[in-house]
């Protein structure tokens, strides 16, 4: 019954430190934005170096291009998600399209 109760109380805490946890890391990117690109980088890196990895596609790239491709391809997707990011924030908004009567 014990364990139940402080397994109750632990299970209490993770809502409020949940919330209180984003709205920091919220607060964090919106003083440092350069973070999110920073993020965004690494996520382009891991999937760039997930399809090197992968025993058929990167075998199959490797034949083509040869050991190098390990660096590009990464490299190649953090730049991308990056410059994509960047262009979709600095493109301006976006407007309604006009309907003509």
């Amino acid at each position: 019954k014990q364990f139940r109760s402080c397994a109750e109380r632990i299970g209490r805490l993770q809502y409020p430190i949940v919330v209180g946890g984003s709205q920091i890391i919220g607060k964090v990117l919106d003083r440092f934005p350069i973070l999110l690109y920073a993020g965004a980088g690494i996520l382009g890196w891991t999937s760039g170096s997930m399809v090197v990895h992968d025993a058929i596609a990167g075998a199959y790239l490797q034949s083509l291009t040869g050991s190098a491709i390990a660096y590009i391809l990464p490299a190649l997707g953090a730049a991308a998600v990056c410059l994509i990011g960047w262009y979709r924030s600095h493109r301006g908004p976006k407007t309604a399209p006009q309907v003509v009567k």
